[in-house]
C-alpha cells in the first residue's frame, strides 16, 4: 500500500510539472502596453529628444496601446545597444512570468534579447512593470528616415520553455537616423524639419555631402510651394521665423540660406553658417552720380525657386547663402541658363561669381563684396 502510495504521489509530480509545457501550446491572449525610446536625459542609451515643431512636444511612451499613439524618434547613426523599454500585459490568472524577446524586421537597429518579463496579477490578468531591453546591433550608418517592425515573442511561460514561441504582439515605428548630436538651435530638432532634412540627405553619411543634398532638395522641394520674392522674407537675424515660412507660399534669399543652415543642424552638422554678398556702404560719385547708402550688386539672368523654368536678371541691395567649409551652398536659385545648376562647394570668388554677378550694369553702384557670416541662433 505504501509503495502503491508513492507511485501515485510521483505521478502526480510528474503532472503537477508536465502540464505547463502543454498548457501553453496555443494562442497566448497577451500584448505590448508601451514602448519607450526617449525616457531619459541625452542619449548615451536611449533615443534622442526631438519635438513636432516649435509649440509641441513629442509624448513619451511613443507607443501606447491605451490610446493609439505612435510617435517617431531618432538615433545618431552607428549607435549601438539601444535600450528599449516596455510594459506588458496578459489575459490569463495565473501567469507570473515571461521570457519575451523581439525580433526587428526592415530596418532595425537590432533584435531585443530575452529578457525575463514579472507580472502582477489582478482580476485574472497580468500587468508588467517596465522592462529594458538592450537591442543586439547598431543604428543605420547613414542619414535616413526608417521604419521598423518589433515582432514580440513569449518562449517560456512561467520559468517553463514552450514546445514553440509565441507571438504576441507586433508593433511598428518610424525613426530618424541622423549625422551626429542636433546643433543649436535644431538642438530638439523638430519632426516637421527632419522629415525633410532626412528626406533629402538620405543615405549620406558626411557632412558635406549631406549639406549638399538639403541644399539642392531646399531649392527643389520647397520650390514646389514657396515662390521667390525679393521683398518677404521671414527671417530677421538673429531670428528664423519657420513656423511662418513652412505655411506660407513665399521665400527670399535670407530664408533659404537659414534653410539650409538650421535643416543641417537639425541632423547635426556643424559650423554651418550663411554669409551676405553686398550691401555695402558706398559714399561718393558713380557714373556721373553722387550716391550714399547701401548697395549691391546686378546679377545675370537666374531661375529662382518656385519659378519654374523662368530666368530673369536684376539688381540685389544683397544676397545671402549657405556657408559651410568656407563655400557658397545657395538654395536659392539656378544659374547659368545654357547649363543650369545649383550652386554647391562653389568658391565665392569663383565660378560662382562669374556666373551670379553682372559687372557691365552701371545705373548704381555695382561691386561684389562677400561680407561677414551670419548665424541664424534662434527658431520659432
Amino acid at each position: 500500500m505504501k509503495r502503491l502510495t508513492r507511485h501515485i504521489l510521483l505521478l502526480g509530480i510528474f503532472l503537477t510539472f508536465s502540464q505547463p509545457v502543454f498548457a501553453w501550446d496555443y494562442p497566448l491572449e497577451a500584448g505590448v502596453t508601451f514602448v519607450w525610446f526617449d525616457y531619459e536625459s541625452g542619449y548615451s542609451n536611449d533615443a534622442l529628444d526631438i519635438r513636432k515643431n516649435n509649440s509641441t512636444d513629442i509624448t513619451t511612451p511613443e507607443w501606447d496601446y491605451t490610446s493609439g499613439r505612435n510617435n517617431p524618434f531618432a538615433f545618431i547613426k552607428s549607435q549601438s545597444d539601444r535600450i528599449v523599454k516596455a510594459k506588458f500585459w496578459h489575459l490569463h490568472d495565473d501567469i507570473t512570468s515571461m521570457h519575451i524577446e523581439a525580433e526587428d524586421y526592415r530596418d532595425g537597429f537590432g533584435p531585443l534579447p530575452l529578457t525575463e518579463v514579472a507580472f502582477t496579477i489582478s482580476s485574472g490578468s497580468g500587468e508588467s512593470g517596465t522592462e529594458s531591453f538592450t537591442a543586439d546591433g547598431s543604428v543605420h550608418f547613414a542619414v535616413r528616415k526608417l521604419n521598423v517592425k518589433l515582432k514580440w515573442k513569449a518562449r517560456q511561460v512561467n520559468g517553463v520553455t514552450l514546445t514553440y514561441p509565441i507571438n504576441f504582439a507586433s508593433t511598428i515605428h518610424d525613426y530618424y537616423v541622423l549625422l551626429a548630436a542636433p546643433q543649436a538651435p535644431m538642438a530638439e530638432p523638430w519632426t516637421e524639419v527632419l522629415e525633410y532634412a532626412c528626406d533629402w540627405a538620405g543615405g549620406k553619411s558626411s557632412e558635406a555631402s549631406a549639406v549638399a543634398e538639403i541644399t539642392k532638395g531646399a531649392y527643389e522641394d520647397f520650390g514646389e510651394d514657396h515662390e521667390y520674392y525679393y521683398n518677404k522674407t521671414h527671417t530677421y537675424y538673429p531670428t528664423i521665423h519657420l513656423t511662418w515660412f513652412l505655411n506660407d507660399n513665399k521665400a527670399d534669399c535670407q530664408d533659404m540660406a537659414a534653410v539650409v543652415q538650421v535643416f543641417s543642424n537639425a541632423i547635426g552638422v556643424a559650423n554651418i553658417t550663411t554669409r551676405r554678398i553686398g550691401y555695402y556702404y558706398y559714399n561718393g560719385n558713380y557714373n556721373g552720380y553722387y550716391f550714399s547708402g547701401y548697395y549691391g550688386f546686378y546679377y545675370k539672368k537666374i531661375n529662382p525657386i518656385g519659378w519654374d523654368n523662368y530666368w530673369d536678371s536684376g539688381y540685389w541691395d544683397f544676397h545671402q547663402v549657405g556657408w559651410y567649409n568656407g563655400k557658397v551652398y545657395d538654395a536659392t536659385a539656378r544659374l547659368d541658363e545654357s547649363n543650369p545648376y545649383i550652386a554647391i562647394d562653389q568658391n565665392v570668388n569663383g565660378q560662382y561669381k562669374s556666373d551670379l554677378w553682372d559687372p557691365n550694369v552701371y545705373y548704381y553702384p555695382n561691386y561684389w563684396v562677400p561680407q561677414d557670416t551670419y548665424f541664424y541662433s534662434v527658431v520659432d
